[in-house]
């Protein structure tokens, strides 16, 4: 990959920043409330939410619903007001330090290098739902480099989130960045199955709390880095 003009594509978790074994947990707590209060469905406590890690919010939504036998045109009515609780509930959670993130320092230092120069644009492409996308990343005192980005409010299929990405980004910097010109970063199999399958360049980062370097290698990663200040990730930009 030759040194040019490039959109840098970021996941948040596990990329940018971190959390603690103990927020994962209440992760399914939320799950299992909104499921109980929105959809009148219980999920089973030995359900291992490990299984959707990774995937778009939407789609495990409806994965769990299609699972516990929500009708489809109840899933979709109810989406919205589910979205808005699973929101509500990770604010709450915060605020109160059940839960707590952590930029990563060298992903911080990475971006930082990227949003000083005029050839490179950065954004976001995230499984999140666009409010929890945000939230987390203020909490985790991250949030200012980012303007644009996909998330997983509407969009269910990574791949497809990449190119709504890309042209999110084409229309808020003016540009006219190709799926060629993109790089995507992730920690996970889904983040490089997502970029492979959009065609974009992709860097696994081993800084997650599921996939392996030899999990990133074996989905295909154009790069597999421990950190993303290794000089290889550098040497790209």
């Amino acid at each position: 990959m030759q040194k040019a003009n490039k959109l840098v594509l970021f996941d948040i978790d596990g990329t940018l920043i971190t959390t603690t074994r103990e927020s994962v947990a209440h992760w399914k707590t939320r799950v299992s409330e909104v499921f109980r209060e929105v959809y009148g469905k219980e999920l089973d406590p030995t359900f291992d939410l490990s299984v959707v890690n990774g995937k778009v919010e939407r789609r495990y939504f409806r994965e769990i619903a299609q699972m516990l036998g929500v009708p489809e045109h109840e899933f979709t009515e109810k989406f919205g007001v589910a979205s808005e609780l699973f929101h509500v509930k990770l604010r709450r959670m915060i605020s109160s330090g059940e839960v707590t993130f952590t930029r990563i320092e060298d992903a911080y230092t990475f971006v930082a290098s990227l949003t000083g120069g005029a050839h490179h644009r950065v954004g976001l492409i995230t499984g999140n739902i666009e409010k929890n996308a945000w939230l987390k990343l203020t909490s985790a005192d991250f949030a200012t480099p980012f303007e644009t980005g996909g998330f997983g409010d509407e969009i269910e299929d990574r791949g497809a989130l990449v190119l709504a990405a890309i042209e999110r980004a084409n229309a808020h910097f003016g540009t006219s960045f190709l799926v060629t010109d993109t790089v995507v970063v992730g920690d996970t199999v889904h983040d490089i199955a997502a970029a492979k399958h959009a065609g974009a360049y992709s860097i696994g980062v081993t800084t997650g709390l599921t996939d392996s370097f030899d999990h990133l290698a074996s989905a295909g990663a154009d790069l597999v880095v421990r950190t993303l200040m290794d000089r290889r990730v550098l040497a790209l930009f």
